[in-house]
Formats: C-alpha cells, structure tokens, sequence
C-alpha cells in the first residue's frame, strides 16, 4: 500500500499481482481491492471491475471495494449495475443502518428518474 500511496501505482499493481497470484485459493480481498483501485487510478476501470469483483467473492461485505466497484461502473457508463452496487454498499454499511432502500415502483431502474 506504501507504493500507491506515494504514487507509484505501477510498482504497486506488480506487488498486488504478486501476492494475488502466489495466493491461488487464498482470500486476500484487500489485495485484489487494491489491485482495482490502483486500475482505476490509471483509468482502466474494466480490470478495476474484474479485481474489485473478486475481493467482493471473498467478501461481499467490503465497503471499500463496493464504493470502487459502483464508482467504476459509473466511470464504464453501468448506470444500472453502478446504482445496483450503491445500493448495497448503502445497505451493508453500518453507518445507515436502519434506513431502508425502497424501490420504486415507477422506476425503470435507470438514474434518469432522478432527472
């Protein structure tokens, strides 16, 4: 993490690669979601999507990588699987615990029904 945070994202992204390669089968979530965001950060949301995904199947709960994930897919112009994943980062973070995504019935799911 030292390496991307002093912006050496391409050293960083042969650090994560290796770690998430000498891991087959291992669960290393935080390193596959830094491997994402250190692909979003070179705008290469599509491998950001893939290795985000992943950390997401070894822990569905990560918030971090949900709020990469959904800014990814808004960056890939997902309006629908980027509304999707904001939402459940919304109903898995603690912070709004309590409030209840509704749905709309009128919605065709799209964010043109903010519009």
């Amino acid at each position: 993490m030292a390496l991307f945070r002093a912006g050496k994202v391409k050293q960083a992204i042969l650090c994560f690669e290796s770690i998430v390669q000498d891991s087959a089968g291992s669960q290393h979530d935080e390193a596959w979601r830094m491997l994402g965001a250190c692909h979003a950060e070179n705008d290469e949301d599509k491998r950001a999507i893939h290795c985000l995904n992943t950390a997401l199947d070894c822990d569905p709960y990560n918030l971090e990588a949900l709020l990469a994930l959904g800014t990814s897919y808004v960056n890939e112009l997902n309006s629908i699987k980027a509304l999707e994943t904001l939402r459940t980062w919304v109903a898995h973070n603690p912070r709004y615990q309590g409030m209840e995504v509704t749905v709309d019935e009128y919605s065709d799911g799209s964010l043109m029904d903010e519009v």
